[in-house]
């Protein structure tokens, strides 16, 4: 049976095979990583067809965008796209597949999206479209999920219904089966607070009531100004003015500290599926603290524990001797981002020369040569 991955399958063949097998009866790609049923098909009809909490099923990649700290912490996750890749030794030559992997499209965007890929789905895969004359990748283009498909009888992939060769597809796997997988209960959590949330911004308070203290009777006429009064000065946040005969009540105002409080414990949740520091997605993990000083060192933070394992698993498959020959390798460079700020930089030359460990030279030429972080 062949079945896109990523692509819509019928409700037909999703019945029979859950029915006959359980979740075992949908096809899976052969991966480290299992894969998900189709994501794309109705998850609360699936819980009341089947019986499954739909917390546990997995979410669609817009419905865990449509969460902003998720939002966020993909755009990071995608930040070392605009990075550069270096290969060493450097005078290695043949490096038009890192240089520019796809003639049609920015580096920068085909980076991104496999990054996205990998964060999402957990793997990504490029197909070769050119090779060197001995052999080596030179062109590749990345492939989405929903125009590759694996058949599981012949164990041959596909891509736009046309067979490929098993040499000619990169696959790239990421440090785990991707959070639109295992994190179904976190973000289809996030999604209903954000709804509540959202909710709550339309309609802070749910009802207003006039209410009369006075036993004087009041003409519809009367009774409807009041009201048209009332609310005009509510929708507005203006002042209103009653009688002692009229008393103005709220009923139903909606827990605005909770939904805040909601928000950033979701956000929190979602920074510790991607590996990443709370506050690198402006949320606040109990007892920790924002100052300035603690922003400085955000990202560095962020790349030692997360950001690295996404970006490694794109530049250690290129590294790989089908790609690049047995001794090269590649990496991303970090500096860009990474770099202090020159009065830092100027204070710790001084401190180098002052102890002997750097000469004025050595420090003029880290400053204008190659990056002293290195590569990762």
């Amino acid at each position: 049976m062949t079945v896109p991955y990523g692509a819509v399958v019928s409700w037909g063949a999703l019945a029979q095979a859950v029915v006959a097998d359980g979740w075992a009866g949908v096809p899976r790609r052969p991966s480290r990583h299992t894969l998900r049923p189709n994501h794309l098909f109705g998850i609360d009809a699936v819980s009341d067809w089947f019986g499954v909490g739909s917390d546990m099923l997995p979410v669609t990649r817009a419905e865990a965008m449509s969460v902003p700290a998720m939002a966020r912490a993909r755009h990071l996750v995608c930040m070392p796209a605009r990075l550069a890749i270096r290969v060493s030794p450097a005078d290695f030559r043949h490096t038009a597949l890192i240089e520019q992997p796809d003639p049609a499209r920015t580096r920068a965007a085909v980076l991104r999206d496999t990054l996205d890929d990998l964060l999402f789905e957990g793997v990504a895969l490029w197909l070769v479209t050119d090779r060197y004359a001995h052999g080596a990748p030179r062109q590749a283009e990345r492939v989405a999920s929903a125009r590759r498909a694996y058949d599981s009888d012949t164990h041959k992939w596909s891509v736009d219904e046309q067979p490929v060769r098993d040499e000619d597809l990169l696959w790239f796997e990421g440090p785990h089966e991707g959070v639109c997988t295992f994190g179904g209960r976190a973000l289809r959590s996030a999604v209903r607070m954000e709804r509540a949330y959202a909710g709550a911004s339309k309609s802070p308070v749910v009802a207003w009531e006039l209410h009369q203290t006075s036993e004087e009777q009041l003409s519809d006429d009367e009774i409807r100004a009041l009201v048209d009064e009332a609310q005009a000065a509510v929708e507005s946040n203006g002042v209103l003015y009653t009688n002692a005969a009229t008393e103005l009540k709220m009923h139903a105002a909606s827990a605005e500290n909770l939904l805040i409080s909601g928000r950033n414990a979701a956000a929190v949740d979602i920074a510790r599926m991607v590996s990443l520091p709370a506050a690198t997605i402006d949320a606040h993990a109990p007892g920790s603290s924002g100052t300035y000083a603690n922003v400085q060192a955000r990202l560095r933070e962020a790349r030692d524990i997360g950001l690295s394992d996404y970006a490694e698993a794109i530049t250690d498959r290129l590294s790989l001797n089908d790609v690049l020959p047995r001794g090269v390798v590649c990496g991303f460079e970090w500096d860009e981002v990474l770099r202090p700020d020159f009065r830092e930089r100027m204070d710790g030359y001084a401190a180098a020369q002052a102890a002997g460990i750097f000469t004025a030279q050595e420090c003029r030429d880290l400053e204008t040569g190659p990056a002293p972080e290195g590569i990762a």
